[in-house]
């Protein structure tokens, strides 16, 4: 076919369903300038080979399909590549390369500006060589198994425009010659192992618009230099990791930003009144560090927060009345510090009003629940007060009771033994294991109608393994060249994850007391896929709720216990991931 159209310059074959391996033919169309297959499924070896033939090459982008075996030597045939001297963008993110990234891309075309490579099974550094692609603007090589440390010769790459080293295992300092990138307005280097201190240098960055540096090991003060840049004006993220000392009061230098996250670090002192300034901010988070003192009223300036969050701290007084006259405020957390007194009346608090005081116990206020208006008693004790645990203790009782004779469906265990009743450190004993639960509904004349098998997900709350969301166990044919369920699941992310979940997962049902036989002849029917939903929009919706899930999956599930995600990142994304599942089900309802 391709001997026929000797000049053919331009072939756009994205958002497809086109499958199997790239034809090694292509090389005949000589005159090829831009080759673009992204978002397909296309499947084996890269042709390098072929590709090298086109000399022509500007543009080749097979992003989001799923070449590659997931083994070493996969890219190794990128060497041809060096005859394409025209080549600018280079596009292989999302695939399913394995292997280290070769020395050869030093000698791919010194034109080359988009460099993408994320979202594959690469281990290994970056070589050295890649230095030689001074003209990148943007070099992808987030969501791989990349370690050791960043070179210092990234820093040669003065025209970097985006950075994107996310969510791999690079360890050691982050290297000072990121200074020289003057041009860089994003870097994401969040979810690796950096650790050391913060380095003042990246001030030198002086068109940066965002900055995520979360989850790894930096140690130190946060530098004035990095947190008073004028140019931050979308994201400043240094969460989770073990930052210490204040929160520069230089903040007020970066008047233009819209979030700001330090949660998790170690920081302490008073919340810099300067903070204040940043009249842009719409997304505030302190949460878990050593701060102290008050609320400081300057924040009443923050006319545009929708999100504070400062729990976790030790501040104290009052919660100031202006929290409630900020119109755009949609979430407040200010649990776990030693706040006092009553709440505000006005505006975000307007559902909840003071009632009365407990004694020298603490208060109790009546609450209003958005939607339905379902009333309700918040209770807020003080446990530094003698005698304020017992009541404590007894509210909980209390709470216990009523949930246990006025409870929802009941539940039968169905697997009870020793094996699934197991002791905490006081030896209280707690049932484990709720695989062959079974709800007792409504009473009914018919056995199989008065109760229900939980179906789908097997396995204790806490531990669902992960052959679950797969359907297939370790033991299976195609693991047995050296894939395990992990990389099998890794390779279908992000776009393939509706190819490799168990149908099971994806079926909808409406009747739930419908038998076993009856289930499992409905799912080759009902089973939802994204181009085969009544509402494309919905099915997608879905499909990003599975993907966020196994997204976790690998995170929990990485060998390392240091690589896995912490726990109470897991539990806030799982109940987003719930709150979204269950607002697309009432609106398919």
């Amino acid at each position: 076919m391709w001997g026929l159209l000797p000049n053919l310059e331009k072939f756009s074959g994205g958002v497809n369903k086109f499958t199997r391996s790239i034809p090694v033919s292509l090389s005949n169309a000589s005159k090829l300038r831009i080759l673009d297959f992204a978002e397909n499924g296309l499947t084996g070896k890269l042709p390098g080979e072929s590709f090298g033939s086109l000399r022509s090459l500007f543009k080749l982008n097979f992003d989001d399909n799923r070449l590659g075996s997931g083994k070493t030597g996969d890219l190794n045939s990128l060497s041809f590549l060096a005859n394409c001297t025209n080549l600018e963008v280079l596009g292989f993110s999302r695939n399913r390369f394995g292997g280290e990234l070769p020395e050869s891309i030093a000698n791919l075309s010194t034109k080359l500006r988009i460099f993408t490579m994320g979202g594959n099974l690469i281990r290994g550094s970056i070589p050295i060589g890649i230095a030689n692609l001074v003209n990148l603007i943007n070099l992808g090589m987030e969501q791989n198994y990349l370690s050791g440390s960043v070179p210092d010769v990234i820093g040669k790459l003065q025209k970097l425009q985006g950075l994107y080293l996310e969510l791999n295992q690079f360890s050691g300092t982050i290297p000072s010659t990121l200074c020289n990138l003057t041009s860089v307005t994003r870097l994401f280097m969040e979810w690796n192992r950096f650790e050391g201190s913060f380095t003042p240098s990246l001030g030198n960055c002086q068109n940066l618009l965002l900055l995520n540096l979360s989850s790894n090991q930096l140690s130190g003060t946060i530098p004035k230099e990095v947190i008073g840049l004028s140019s931050l004006s979308i994201y400043l993220s240094m969460s989770t990791n073990s930052l210490t000392g204040s929160l520069p009061s230089e903040v007020d230098e970066s008047v233009h930003l819209s979030e700001l996250d330090v949660s998790g670090n170690k920081l302490s002192g008073e919340i810099p009144v300067t903070l204040g300034s940043c009249a842009c901010l719409v997304s505030l988070h302190l949460k878990g560090n050593q701060f102290e003192g008050t609320i400081p009223l300057s924040l009443a300036n923050l006319r545009g927060l929708e999100e504070i969050d400062i729990s976790r701290n030790n501040l104290s007084g009052q919660i100031p009345k202006f929290l409630g006259k900020l119109r755009a405020l949609k979430q407040l957390n200010v649990s776990h510090n030693e706040f006092e007194g009553e709440l505000p009346k006005e505006g975000f608090f307007s559902n909840a009003s003071g009632v009365s005081i407990l004694g020298s116990f603490g208060s109790f206020y009546k609450g209003v629940i958005s939607g339905d208006g379902t009333i309700v008693v918040v209770t807020v004790l003080n446990l530094q007060q003698p005698g304020a645990f017992k009541i404590f203790i007894d509210e909980c009782k209390a709470l216990r009771n009523h949930l246990h004779h006025h409870c929802e469906t009941s539940i039968v265990h169905c697997d009870l033994k020793p094996n699934n009743v197991l002791l905490d450190q006081d030896m209280v004993a707690h049932v484990g294991d709720f695989g062959l639960t079974r709800f007792l509904l409504e009473s009914s004349n018919v056995p199989s109608q008065s109760q229900a098998m939980s179906m789908g997900l097997k396995g204790s709350v806490g531990y669902i393994p992960p052959k679950m969301f797969t359907g297939k166990r370790p033991t299976d044919d195609m693991f047995r060249d050296g894939i395990s369920i992990h990389q099998f699941t890794a390779m279908a992310l992000p776009d393939h994850v509706i190819d490799i979940v168990d149908p099971s997962l994806l079926l909808e049902r409406d009747d739930v007391e419908a038998d076993d036989s009856r289930y499992r002849d409905d799912i080759q029917e009902r089973r939802i896929t994204r181009h085969q939903d009544r509402n494309l929009v919905q099915a997608r919706q879905l499909e990003e709720c599975l993907v966020s899930v196994v997204r976790i999956g690998l995170s929990c599930s990485a060998i390392s216990r240091r690589e896995r995600m912490h726990m109470d990142v897991v539990v806030n994304k799982m109940k987003t991931i719930r709150d979204s599942y269950l607002g697309l089900r009432r609106r398919r309802s």
